[in-house]
């Protein structure tokens, strides 16, 4: 008997029009906001000579138009990012030396320089860059690789990985390296972005992380503040930000079948206090 022909169809591709969501991970995006990130992420590299997109100068600043769409994409972040009700003591501690050192940097800038427009300038090139290049083009990159075969997870990260290497080749960063070699100082801290965003759900941290250690280079190339003040700054303000990272769940399952966050006190006093019941009811009965 002739066995009937079946299609193979990829399952992100739906049956009928129109193609289902992307889902990576907590972040799920439509087709058609895949094409403007991939529209976004062309836009941006024309930009950087003046090409295509108008500019303005905020203090000594270049900002583009493309800042406008990357608040979009971020703002598209913010309304899925999922939250986490656990604050810990040392994600507390974390939190405060990074909201400590972050002020600092734009304290020192300000001591410098007294212009508001070039910090303004500098937090929205971060918004700009982290929008860009940890959320766009990564996205972009990850579904043509879905749509070729690849799972998600490894679509994800080869977008990520690709978006660090054109994030560190970009023009502002070879100007200030001295040989190939120091690019991967830049491939390194888009790396720790993604991480943060992508496992921590920190986009905004991110954004001001970033624009922190701009604040801090450019206080060292223009106002001769000392190199290690940028080093000992970036470090500190990136390691508070990955210790800020909650940590894996302490899940388990209660009798009902609902999995619950163990970290969660509330959550972990009720189910003992449930189970004491349901023991005290049980011995009674007998």
């Amino acid at each position: 008997m002739m066995m009937p022909l079946t299609a193979t169809v990829h399952p992100i591709v739906s049956r009928r029009f129109p193609i289902r969501n992307f889902q990576f991970d907590w972040f799920n995006v439509s087709p058609f906001a895949v094409a403007c990130f991939g529209v976004l992420a062309a836009l941006d590299i024309p930009a950087l000579y003046g090409a295509l997109a108008a500019a303005t100068t905020l203090g000594t600043v270049r900002v583009d138009v493309t800042v406008i769409p990357a608040a979009i994409v971020v703002l598209l972040v913010l309304q899925q990012t999922p939250r986490s009700s656990v604050l810990t003591t040392p994600r507390a501690i974390a939190m405060g030396i990074f909201v400590g050192c972050t002020a600092g940097a734009y304290a020192v800038h300000w001591s410098y320089f007294h212009r508001a427009a070039d910090t303004i300038g500098y937090t929205l090139l971060a918004l700009k860059e982290e929008a860009v290049y940890r959320v766009a083009l990564p996205i972009f990159i990850a579904c043509i690789g879905v749509l070729l075969g690849l799972s998600n997870r490894k679509a994800l990260l080869v977008g990520l990985t690709v978006s660090a290497v054109v994030f560190a080749v970009l023009p502002g960063h070879v100007a200030q390296v001295h040989n190939p070699g120091e690019l991967l100082v830049f491939v390194c801290f888009a790396a720790i972005m993604s991480y943060v965003i992508w496992e921590g759900h920190y986009l905004i941290a991110a954004i001001f992380a970033h624009a922190a250690t701009n604040l801090i280079t450019d206080s060292v190339l223009r106002a001769g503040v000392n190199p290690l003040v940028r080093t000992a700054g970036s470090f500190v303000i990136l390691l508070a930000l990955i210790l800020m990272i909650p940590t894996a769940p302490a899940i388990d399952e209660d009798d009902d079948g609902i999995v619950i966050d163990l970290r969660d006190q509330t959550l972990a006093r009720e189910r003992a206090r449930t189970r004491r019941l349901v023991v005290t009811s049980t011995s009674q009965d007998e």
